[in-house]
C-alpha cells in the first residue's frame, strides 16, 4: 500500500493524527479525486467493524451508502459550496460481515495542507436521535390527545417546580377555562395561592405539602378565582416526579373543571335528601316487601301440574293464608307507622296478624293472582287495623321494581289511608234514604224510623231512637227507634227536658257512661242526681257502655226533640261515630223542622182561608177563556152581581153588565198575551144608588190560568172626590197667603211658590221655580240653611230665623217654618217664610230699654256694693292698722334685732292685706262699669291656653291637673278677648277654691270647646271639676248672685262678673251639680258676638 500525499501530510502532522484519534464521531479522510480513503479513526474502526489497515485505500461507496441513492462525490465536487459549507447526508454504513446500520448523518468538511484537498467524512449515530425524534413525536401526539381530553374534560395539564413553587407550564386550555394568559401561571409563587379561594386556601396547600412530603400522588378538591372575579370548582389530580436521585424535583397534574358536576352533585344530593324527606313525611305509608318466598312456593305449584291458580286458592283457600306468612316487609316509612300506629319496622313486621286480619286475604290473594298474571300495578280497596285495633280503610297500589321484572323479591306498595272518605260515602248514603224518604212526602213517624235505621247502620255497636217534644214542651215522647231497648225509650219519656237540658236555647249534649250523666253546658253538676240514678241503672240493665243524648232545637232556638244514641261495646265513641251522630242529629233537626213547618203551614193555609172568607173583594178563578172555575169570597159582591147564581164553567163577561162584556173580554185576552195586569171601572145602580166597582185581571204564575178581583170601590170614588175639593182649598190658601209659601224637593230645588214668595225675593213665578233655595240665601247664612235642611227628619216641623236675599240684593229678616210634606206622590219640603223686619226693629229697641233698665238695677246695686265694700275694706284695713303698730312698736324695743323675722312676718301680711283691698276695689270697679265691649275676632283656643297660663300657679300648688279640648274646625268668635279670659279665669278660680280643701288625690279640671250642636251660631265651652260640690241647701244660681259665697274667703262677685260678661256677648251661663261629686259650669258665646237678645 503506498502512500499518497495527504496520508503523508497527516500522518506528519502529529496534532491532527492526535485530534482525529480524539474524536467520538468515526472520522473517514477520502481523497476527492479517487474517493478512496486516506485515513479513519477508532471510531470508524467501532463503527465498521474493521480496523483502520483494511479501510486504508478502500473505495468509501462501498463503506458508505446514502440513503437517497446518490453518490458522496456530489457532496464536494462543487469546490465553491464544498469550501463554504458542510453539506451532510442521510447514509449507512456497511459493516466487515455485510450488514448495514440504521440511517446516520454523514457530514463533509474540507481539510487543505500544502495545496491538496482532503475530504473527511464525520459520521454520527443518529439512532438516538430518531429514537428521540420518535419519542418527541409520539410526545406531541400525545399532547395532541391530551389537549382533546383536556377539552372534553374542561381540564387542563400543568407542571409545578418545587424548587421555586411557581408553574413550568400549563396548557393553553387553562386561559379558556379561567381567563388568565398561560404566561401568568408561569413564573410567579404567588399566582396561585392566590387565585386560590380564600376559604379553601390554607387547607389545600397544607393538603398538597403534606401528601407531597409523604412521596403519595393525591387529588384535592376546591374553588380557584377565575379573571372576571367568579369562583369555579376543580379536581386537581397531582402525580410527583422524580430526579434520578429519586428525589421529587417537580409536580404534574391535570387540573378539571367540576363546577357543572359539582353543581348537579349538590342537586342531586338536595334532591335525594328532599325524596327522603317526602318519603318519609308523606302521610302515605310507603312498603318495600319481598314476595320471593310466594313466588317460589307458586311455582313449585305450577310444576306440580296446576295450571289454573285461581281455580286452586278456590279449591284449597288455606293456601291464601299460608301465603300471607311468606310475605316479608322490608321497609316502611314513618308514615306507615303512623298510620298503623307501630314505634318501628320490627314491631310492624312482627304485627302483621293484627294489622292484616282475615278482612285483608280477599285483597291479598286477587294481588298475588294478578302478580303471578305478570301484572305490574295493582290497585285496590282494603280493609287493615290499626295496632291498637281501629279499623282502617285503605287503597294500595302496588308495582314491582323495573328491574327485578321477573322477580318478586323488590315490590313496592303506597297505601293510601281512605277511612273519612269511606265513613263519608256510608254516611252520605245513610243521608240519602233519609232525604230521599222526606221527599217521598211519608210521614213524620216513617221517615225518623229510616234514619235511626241508617244510623244503626253507620256502626254495628250503635243503637238509636229519636224524641219529639210533647205539645206542652215539658217532656219528651218517642217518635223514632231502631233498637234501643224499651227500658231506656220508656225512662226517656218520663224525663223532664228541663232536668236533662235546663233551659238550654241551642243544641245541646247529654254524654252517658255506665255512672254519669255530663252536660256540655256551662253547668255539667245540673242534672239532678236522681235522673243521673236511674239512666246509668237503665243504661247497666241493657248491657250499653255510654250514650249521649243530643237536643234539637227550631230556628228560634226552642227544643224540637232529641236524638238518643248508645254504644253496646266501648266506653266512648270513636270519631266517625262521633261525626256520624252529629250528621244525623242535623237530619233530625231537619226532619222535626220539617214536620214543624208543615204543620205551621197547614195552620197557616187555614188562616189564610179564613182570612180570604171573609174578604170583602171577589176573588175568581178563571181561564184564558173567560170561565169561572173557582169563586173564593166577596160574598156580598158576588150576591150583588148575581155572580153566585153562575155556575162553574159560566163564561165571566156573560155575568157583568152588557156594556162592558167587550171590554172584559179584550182584558182578558191581553193578560194571556202577556200584560202584567189589566183594569176596567164600571157603574151599577141598586136602590137608586149608584155603584162604583173595578174589576182586575192578573196571571197566575206558572198557569195559563188568571186571577180577577172584583172590588167595589164606591167609597174610594167618593174619598177621590173629598181629596180634589181638599186639593182644591188648598191651592186657594196657597196661593192667596199673605206669607211666602215654598215647595221645594229633598234636594233643595223649588218646585212651587206663591205670589207672596215672588214678592219676597221680587223676582217671577217662573223665574223661581227650578232655582236653588239656597241661592235665594245670602252666601253667610248658606251652611247653616244647608244644615238645618239636611238635618229635618220626616214629619218633623223646625222653625227659626233666617235672611232672604231679593233680586235686588238686599237682605230681610224672616222667620221660617218647615216641615215635611207628599206632594204629587213624592216626598218634598214646605217653607212658611214671614218677612219680620219690623219685628226685629221693634225688638231691638225693647232691648235696648231692657239694657237701659239693667243698668239702672245695676246703679240701684251700687248702694249695695259701697256697703259690701265698705264691710269687705274695714277688715283688711284694721288688719293694716294693727299690723303697722306692731312693726311701730317693735322698732322702739331692744331685742329689734330677734324680732326682724316677725317683723318681715307682719310686714308681709300688710303687703297681702293691701293687695286684698287692691283687688276688691277692681273687681268692685268692674262690676259697676257700664260700657260696650271691645270686641274683635278671637281664637277662642288661644283665650282658653291663656286663662290656663294665668292660674297655672294655684293649679300647680293645690296639685290639681287641668286639660283642654278644643273641637278642630271651630270659627274665630267675635268677643272681647279680656273679659271673656277673665271669665274662664274666674271659673277656674272658682274650681281650684273649691277643690283646695278636698281630700282626693286625684284632682282634676277639664274645658272643652265645641260648637253647639243645636245651633252652630254659638259656641259652647264646658268647665268641669272633680270637688265636693254644692253645701247642701245651696243651689247652682244662687252662685252667680253678686256678693255670695260658699268659701271663707273672697268677695263672692266673680261669678257675677262672669255672668255679666257672658250675657253681655249675647250668651248664657248655668251650673249644675254633677252627680258623682264636682261642678259643671256651661256657658255659650254667639260666633258673631251679637247680643242675646233675652240679656240684660
Amino acid at each position: 500500500m503506498s502512500s499518497s500525499p495527504h496520508v503523508t501530510v497527516v500522518a506528519q502532522n502529529d496534532f491532527a493524527r492526535q485530534l482525529l484519534q480524539a474524536m467520538p464521531e468515526a472520522v473517514i479522510l477520502v481523497d476527492p479525486d479517487s474517493m478512496a480513503i486516506l485515513a479513519t479513526n477508532a471510531g470508524a474502526e467501532r463503527l465498521t467493524g474493521r480496523c483502520s489497515a483494511d479501510l486504508l485505500d478502500q473505495q468509501v461507496s462501498a463503506i458508505i451508502e446514502t440513503l437517497d441513492g446518490t453518490s458522496l462525490s456530489e457532496i464536494w465536487r462543487d469546490r465553491q459550496k464544498l469550501s463554504s459549507d458542510q453539506p451532510s447526508k442521510q447514509t449507512r454504513v456497511v459493516t466487515d460481515n455485510g450488514h448495514r446500520t440504521l440511517p446516520m448523518t454523514t457530514t463533509c468538511s474540507v481539510i487543505e495542507a500544502d495545496g491538496h484537498l482532503t475530504v473527511m467524512l464525520t459520521i454520527r449515530d443518529d439512532t438516538e436521535l430518531v429514537r428521540l425524534r420518535k419519542v418527541e413525536t409520539a410526545h406531541q401526539e400525545n399532547l395532541a390527545k391530551l389537549e382533546e381530553v383536556f377539552q372534553a374534560l374542561d381540564g387542563f395539564a400543568w407542571e409545578y417546580e418545587t424548587s421555586t413553587n411557581t408553574f413550568s407550564y400549563v396548557s393553553p386550555r387553562a386561559e379558556e377555562i379561567f381567563g388568565y394568559q398561560t404566561s401568568a401561571w408561569i413564573g410567579d409563587p404567588d399566582f396561585f395561592p392566590d387565585v386560590i379561594h380564600p376559604e379553601d386556601r390554607e387547607s389545600v396547600l397544607s393538603f398538597c405539602a403534606f401528601e407531597t412530603a409523604a412521596g403519595s400522588d393525591h387529588s384535592m378538591t376546591y374553588r380557584m378565582r377565575t379573571a372576571d372575579g367568579t369562583f369555579r370548582w376543580v379536581r386537581d389530580i397531582v402525580y410527583l416526579a422524580r430526579d434520578d436521585a429519586g428525589q421529587v424535583s417537580h409536580l404534574r397534574g391535570i387540573m378539571i373543571d367540576i363546577t357543572n358536576e359539582h353543581h348537579l352533585r349538590d342537586q342531586l344530593v338536595q334532591s335525594e335528601e328532599q325524596f327522603r324527606r317526602l318519603y318519609d313525611e308523606s302521610p302515605t305509608a310507603q312498603f318495600k316487601m319481598d314476595w320471593s318466598g310466594i313466588q317460589h312456593r307458586l311455582q313449585e305449584v305450577r310444576d306440580s301440574g296446576v295450571t289454573d291458580l285461581r281455580a286452586w286458592l278456590d279449591e284449597f283457600p288455606e293456601e291464601v293464608v299460608d301465603l300471607s306468612q311468606q310475605a316479608r316487609i322490608t321497609a316502611v316509612n314513618r308514615g306507615a307507622l303512623e298510620m298503623f300506629e307501630v314505634a318501628s319496622i320490627d314491631e310492624f313486621a312482627g304485627s302483621l296478624g293484627a294489622i292484616f286480619k282475615a278482612d285483608s286475604l280477599k285483597t291479598f290473594r286477587e294481588h298475588v293472582l294478578f302478580r303471578a298474571e305478570g301484572g305490574q300495578t295493582f290497585e285496590a280497596e282494603n280493609v287493615a287495623y290499626t295496632l291498637s285495633g281501629k279499623r282502617l280503610y285503605t287503597h294500595i297500589r302496588a308495582n314491582s321494581d323495573p328491574n327485578f321484572e321477573r322477580s318478586w323479591m323488590r315490590i313496592y306498595a303506597s297505601v293510601t289511608n281512605i277511612t273519612q272518605r269511606r265513613h263519608a260515602e256510608i254516611l252520605r248514603d245513610g243521608q240519602r234514604r233519609v232525604l230521599e224518604s222526606l221527599a217521598a212526602v211519608n210521614t213524620v213517624e216513617s221517615v225518623l224510623n229510616t234514619l235511626t235505621s241508617e244510623l244503626e247502620r253507620q256502626s254495628p255497636h250503635i243503637r238509636a231512637a229519636v224524641f219529639r217534644t210533647s205539645p206542652t214542651g215539658t217532656e219528651f215522647r218517642k217518635i223514632a227507634n231502631g233498637n234501643t231497648a224499651e227500658e231506656i225509650v220508656t225512662l226517656i219519656d218520663a224525663v223532664r227536658i228541663d232536668d236533662l237540658f235546663g233551659n238550654s236555647n241551642q243544641d245541646f249534649d247529654v254524654h252517658i257512661t255506665a255512672t254519669t250523666l255530663s252536660s256540655s253546658g256551662n253547668d255539667p253538676e245540673r242534672i239532678p242526681p236522681s235522673v243521673t240514678e236511674l239512666v246509668s241503672r237503665a243504661i247497666n240493665a241493657c248491657d250499653y257502655r255510654c250514650g249521649a243524648m243530643k237536643l234539637v232545637t227550631d230556628v228560634k232556638n226552642q227544643p224540637l226533640g232529641q236524638l238518643a244514641v248508645f254504644h253496646t261495646n266501648a266506653d266512648e265513641f270513636t270519631p266517625h261515630e262521633k261525626d256520624s251522630i252529629a250528621a244525623f242529629a242535623d237530619l233530625t233537626r231537619l226532619v222535626l223542622q220539617h214536620d214543624q213547618h208543615r204543620r205551621s203551614l197547614t195552620d197557616r193555609t187555614n188562616e189564610l182561608q179564613s182570612v180570604v172568607d171573609s174578604y170583602p173583594d171577589a176573588l175568581l178563578r178563571i181561564s184564558s177563556r173567560g170561565t169561572i172555575i173557582k169563586s173564593y169570597s166577596g160574598n156580598e159582591l158576588t150576591e150583588l152581581l148575581k155572580l153566585s147564581e153562575a155556575p162553574s164553567a159560566q163564561i165571566l163577561w156573560h155575568l157583568l153588565p152588557a156594556a162592558i162584556s167587550g171590554q172584559v173580554r179584550a182584558a182578558i185576552e191581553n193578560v194571556s198575551a202577556g200584560n202584567r195586569q189589566e183594569t176596567i171601572q164600571f157603574s151599577v145602580e141598586q136602590n137608586e144608588t149608584l155603584r162604583e166597582f173595578e174589576i182586575r185581571f192578573l196571571p197566575l204564575p206558572s198557569t195559563t190560568e188568571q186571577i180577577a178581583i172584583l172590588r167595589d170601590v164606591t167609597l174610594l170614588k167618593q174619598a177621590e172626590l173629598k181629596l180634589t175639593h181638599a186639593s182644591e182649598r188648598f191651592r186657594y190658601l196657597f196661593n192667596n197667603s199673605p206669607d211666602a209659601i215654598f215647595v221645594e224637593s229633598p234636594d233643595g230645588v223649588v218646585l212651587d211658590a206663591n205670589a207672596a214668595a215672588c214678592e219676597l225675593h221680587k223676582i217671577s213665578h217662573d223665574q223661581l221655580i227650578g232655582q236653588d233655595v239656597l241661592s235665594l240665601v245670602p252666601p253667610a247664612d248658606r251652611p247653616a240653611a244647608s244644615t238645618r235642611s239636611s238635618s229635618l227628619a220626616s214629619g218633623e216641623i223646625s222653625e227659626f230665623e233666617s235672611r232672604s236675599l231679593q233680586s235686588d240684593g238686599r237682605v230681610v229678616d224672616v222667620g221660617v217654618r218647615i216641615s215635611t210634606i207628599t206632594y204629587d206622590g213624592n216626598p218634598a219640603v214646605l217653607l212658611h217664610v214671614r218677612d219680620i223686619t219690623h219685628q226685629k226693629q221693634e225688638e231691638e229697641r225693647n232691648r235696648e230699654q231692657e239694657r237701659q233698665l239693667a243698668h239702672v238695677s245695676r246703679l240701684t246695686m251700687m248702694g249695695q256694693l259701697v256697703a259690701g265694700i265698705a264691710h269687705e275694706i274695714r277688715q283688711p284695713l284694721w288688719s293694716l292698722s294693727t299690723f303697722a303698730d306692731v312693726c311701730v312698736e317693735s322698732l322702739d324695743r331692744p331685742d329689734l334685732q330677734e324680732r326682724l323675722p316677725q317683723i318681715r312676718e307682719v310686714a308681709g301680711k300688710i303687703v297681702s292685706e293691701a293687695r286684698r283691698v287692691n283687688a276688691i276695689t277692681t273687681r268692685m270697679f268692674s262690676f259697676a262699669r257700664k260700657g260696650t265691649p271691645e270686641r274683635t275676632s278671637c281664637d277662642i283656643g288661644e283665650i282658653v291656653n291663656d286663662a290656663v297660663q294665668l292660674t297655672a300657679g294655684r293649679a300647680r300648688s293645690s296639685r290639681i291637673r287641668t286639660t283642654v279640648d278644643v273641637e278642630n274646625d271651630i270659627p274665630e268668635i267675635v268677643c272681647d278677648r279680656v273679659l271673656i279670659e277673665q271669665t274662664f279665669a274666674n271659673l277656674l278660680n272658682n274650681a281650684y277654691t273649691a277643690m283646695a280643701a278636698h281630700p282626693s288625690d286625684q284632682r282634676e279640671v277639664s274645658i272643652e270647646i265645641h260648637l253647639d250642636a243645636e245651633d252652630p251660631d254659638y259656641v259652647t265651652a264646658i268647665v268641669r271639676d272633680n270637688g265636693p260640690g254644692l253645701p247642701d241647701g245651696i243651689i247652682p244660681e244662687q252662685l252667680f248672685e253678686g256678693f255670695f259665697t260658699t268659701g271663707q274667703s273672697g268677695l263672692g262677685i266673680g261669678l257675677a262678673l262672669s255672668r255679666s260678661f257672658v250675657e253681655d256677648h249675647g250668651g248664657v251661663i248655668r251650673a249644675e251639680q254633677l252627680p258623682d261629686g264636682g261642678m259643671e259650669f256651661v256657658f255659650t258665646l254667639r260666633v258673631d258676638g251679637e247680643t242675646h237678645p233675652d240679656a240684660d
